[in-house]
């Protein structure tokens, strides 16, 4: 596709993204709380000591008791995960995880509650292709 028709359709979807946002406002404006809710200032505090007690939380799920959220064992794996996997990772799927790592985890920061990692859903489709890499070459050895 051309840079002026991929231009031509970007527009037309930011228009339509942008009158269904309008439509959407003014149909339910009289509906209390706001649009988002900003939680910048709480996910800034992970990075203190007063934020250490997410990363050590624990909850019960359909009666198992694991950890939760940002629980460091978990982030432990992931970087395992991550470090194992990288480079036998797909090219189009590093850029995928790169582009969604730059949309995701900024809006992530901004107005997510601290320590929920549902809201970075677009970091899964790559997440997943790891884990059947991880998994193949474990399985290969």
């Amino acid at each position: 596709m051309s840079t002026r028709g991929a231009l031509l359709k970007l527009g037309a979807a930011l228009l339509l993204a942008g009158l269904v946002n309008v439509f959407l406002h003014w149909r339910y404006d009289a509906n209390p709380g706001g649009t988002v809710e900003l939680h910048l200032f709480e996910n800034l505090m992970l990075l203190s000591p007063f934020g250490l007690k997410y990363y050590f939380k624990f909850a019960t799920t359909y009666g198992i008791r694991l950890g939760d959220g940002l629980f460091i064992p978990h982030i432990l794996m992931l970087v395992w995960l991550i470090k194992n996997t990288w480079n036998r990772l797909p090219d189009i799927w590093r850029k995928h995880a790169l582009i969604a790592c730059a949309i995701n985890i900024p809006l992530w920061i901004l107005f997510c509650s601290p320590g929920e990692l549902r809201n970075l859903s677009m970091l899964y489709p790559t997440f997943v292709v790891m884990l059947s890499i991880y998994i193949d070459g474990v399985i290969r050895q």
